[in-house]
C-alpha cells in the first residue's frame, strides 16, 4: 500500500480509538449517574422514614434513641457510596484518550 494509504489507515485507527474511548467513558459516567440517582432516592426514603420515626417518638413523649441508629447508619453508607461514585465520575472525566503507539503509521510527525 502507498505511504498516503498507510497514513490514512493510521489516522482512521487513531480516530476510532479516540471515539471508542469516549463512548466507553460516557457509558461509564452515565451508569454511575443512574446509580447515584437511585442512591439519592433511597436516601430520601430513609430521611422520610427517620423523620416520621422521630416525630412519632416526640409526640408519644418518649425518645426512640436506639431505633434510628440503623437508619442513620444506612444513610451514612449511602452518602459514602454517592461520594465514591462522584469521585469515580471525576476520575473518568479527567482521563484523556490514549495516544497512538510510537511509530504507528497514523502518528503525526513533529
Amino acid at each position: 500500500m502507498s505511504q498516503v494509504g498507510d497514513k490514512l489507515i493510521g489516522s482512521l485507527k487513531d480516530i476510532y480509538s479516540k471515539v471508542s474511548f469516549e463512548v466507553q467513558r460516557s457509558y461509564q459516567v452515565n451508569r454511575l449517574r443512574v446509580e447515584i440517582a437511585s442512591a439519592r432516592r433511597e436516601q430520601e426514603r430513609l430521611f422520610k422514614a427517620l423523620g416520621e420515626r422521630v416525630y412519632k417518638a416526640s409526640k408519644q413523649g418518649g425518645s426512640d434513641e436506639d431505633g434510628p441508629k440503623d437508619q442513620i447508619a444506612a444513610l451514612d453508607r449511602l452518602r459514602a457510596q454517592i461520594a465514591a461514585k462522584e469521585g469515580e465520575i471525576d476520575e473518568l472525566n479527567s482521563r484523556s484518550a490514549p495516544e497512538p503507539p510510537t511509530g504507528w503509521a497514523g502518528q503525526r510527525e513533529t
